[in-house]
């Protein structure tokens, strides 16, 4: 006896793309952050690899993944951030001052967007917050985040 076949209605690409990192932690499709482009360069947002091109000095906005935290001893206080998208990863920078302001954000939101100041030392270029703010996506992904090592 051959079972009936159920008609599924096909899953969208952010759909994919959730249940992807729901089972494996990532997803060969695309990555969240490129399914958000549209609604972060509505908010002026720059990707990470925009930000390698910005001068230093400027002020602006950086929307992506959070996947590493940290705020080691020897630090003084600051916390710095790896935030990844479609087209690589950007260095947050946060002072001891903002910890306290951002602390929701900083410690338990996966999707930001980064407010600061560029700054760039050789190859270097990280951003420093001013401003920190939760990225509310139509893309139901929770990412696993490294958190505070």
């Amino acid at each position: 006896m051959v079972a009936d076949r159920a008609d599924f209605p096909l899953m969208s690409a952010a759909e994919r793309v959730s249940a992807d990192f729901e089972t494996v932690s990532l997803s060969l499709e695309s990555h969240p952050v490129g399914l958000l482009r549209p609604q972060l360069r509505k908010l002026g947002a720059v990707s990470a690899g925009g930000l390698l091109e910005v001068g230093s000095g400027r002020v602006v906005k950086l929307g992506g993944l959070v996947i590493v935290r940290q705020r080691p001893p020897t630090a003084k206080g600051f916390t710095f951030l790896s935030m990844e998208d479609e087209t690589g990863i950007a260095n947050v920078i946060i002072e001891p001052s903002l910890f306290e302001k951002y602390r929701r954000e900083i410690t338990g939101t996966p999707l930001l967007v980064a407010t600061g100041r560029v700054e760039r030392s050789g190859k270097v270029v990280n951003l420093k917050v001013t401003h920190l703010e939760a990225l509310i996506p139509e893309l139901p992904v929770e990412p696993k985040v490294h958190s505070f090592r």
